[in-house]
């Protein structure tokens, strides 16, 4: 499971998933050490701007599960970038929107590619 590595609902959610589900953890930390969370994971990648860092989340899973704070999509928001390119990329994005409404889109997964 690859995982962002900010605070609140990435430690909680991974935390809880990962280890009842015995998911690989792979943490994604930001540049910024004051939005960070810090526990531990199996592997962690170096720390990358937002941008740089959602892609690599994204291009290493065939799956995404995203949260993100806002029932509708909009533009100007890290989370909801990430989705739109998981969803490019054909990878089957799960959105859990605020209300715990499920929204799933079934793409066809592509080849993992590599971090940039």
């Amino acid at each position: 499971m690859n995982f962002t590595k900010a605070i609140a609902l990435d430690q909680m959610s991974s935390l809880l998933s990962s280890r009842k589900l015995g998911y690989w953890l792979v943490s994604h930390p930001p540049l910024i050490q004051a939005k960070r969370a810090f526990f531990p994971a199996d592997e962690e990648r170096s720390p990358k701007d937002y941008l740089a860092r959602n892609h690599n989340i994204v291009l290493e899973t065939q799956e995404l599960i995203a949260t993100p704070f806002q029932a509708e999509e909009i533009l100007r928001s890290g989370t909801w970038a990430t989705i739109r390119f998981a969803k490019k990329l054909k990878r089957k994005v799960t959105i859990i929107l605020p209300s715990g409404e499920l929204k799933v889109f079934n793409n066809q997964p592509t080849t993992i590619g590599e971090e940039k």
